[in-house]
């Protein structure tokens, strides 16, 4: 399929969570939102990286989808990979950052599989390396490689 396909898939799927969770069919809409962002997240894989606005909105768009489904874990990997990623334009950096906020006050334990994230220190030898998120208040994590 190609980006187009996989976005309307998407979109469609998203109106049905939004009308789901409007019925008071929770479980339902969170099923729906989760099936709409692998839609996005499949949207983005066949894009062009090369068109960056599409990027960034079908980049955001994945992150929180996975975050109105409550898959904090999901939308944190993708708002980490597409954060750091060099095609990603500015305003969709700033809406990763905020949303990155939002899933750390609503689920502050919650981790992603990124190369990026809080690691507690080891004893012995350890290669210390950091990275600094672009954002208004830049964090710095320290990760050991």
């Amino acid at each position: 399929m190609s980006w187009i396909e996989h976005h309307e898939i998407s979109e469609r799927l998203a109106s049905d969570a939004q009308l789901a969770l409007s019925q008071g069919r929770r479980q339902n809409a969170f099923d729906l939102y989760t099936r709409a962002a692998d839609a996005e997240a499949s949207a983005l894989a066949d894009l062009d990286l090369s068109k960056t606005r599409t990027l960034g909105i079908s980049a955001v768009s994945a992150a929180s989808l996975y975050y109105k489904a409550k898959k904090f874990g999901k939308a944190k990997e993708v708002a980490f990979r597409w954060l750091n990623h060099a095609a990603t334009p500015v305003f969709a950096r700033n809406e990763l950052s905020s949303l990155l906020q939002s899933i750390r006050e609503e689920a502050p334990d919650v981790s992603a599989s990124s190369p990026v994230r809080n690691i507690q220190p080891t004893i012995g030898r350890v290669d210390w390396r950091y990275s600094v998120r672009p954002s208004p208040t830049a964090e710095i994590y320290l990760y050991s490689g």
